[in-house]
This record gives structure tokens, C-alpha cells and sequence, in this order.
């Protein structure tokens, strides 16, 4: 298990305690794109735009993965 994996259990178990924290979600996608996991790196990132439209933060992860794809009209 490398060290992406390692820290996406850990903040899994985090999400657990916290499920609407939005940070926690935002690095959740980020580990899963850094993972090549970009479908489930969406989805953690739409999770947290559903909590926090306005997170600039997210919003951007969120552009990056999409761009990172090559979904530029999503």
C-alpha cells in the first residue's frame, strides 16, 4: 500500500466522524485524483459543493480533475 492509499483510509475514517466536513471531502478527491481514481475524485468534490456551493477551493480541484480528463464542458 503506498502512502496515497495509506492517507485515503485514514481520512476515510475521518469522513466517518465528520461526513459533511467539506475539507475532509475536498482531500478525499484530491487523493482519489492523485490516485487516477477521477470518477470517484467528482464525486467527492461535488459532495462538498453540495455542502459549500461558493468553496473556491473545491470549485477548483474540482476544474482541475475535469481539465486533468479532458472534460472541459462538464
Amino acid at each position: 500500500m503506498n502512502r496515497d492509499q495509506e492517507a485515503t483510509n485514514i481520512v476515510k475514517k475521518l469522513l466517518k466522524q465528520k461526513p459533511k466536513d467539506v475539507d475532509v471531502l475536498r482531500s478525499l478527491g484530491k487523493l482519489a485524483r492523485e490516485l487516477g481514481n477521477y470518477d470517484e475524485s467528482i464525486d467527492y468534490y461535488n459532495k462538498a459543493i453540495e455542502i459549500d456551493p461558493k468553496n473556491v477551493e473545491v470549485l477548483q480541484s474540482k476544474a482541475v480533475t475535469l481539465v486533468e480528463q479532458r472534460k472541459y464542458n462538464e
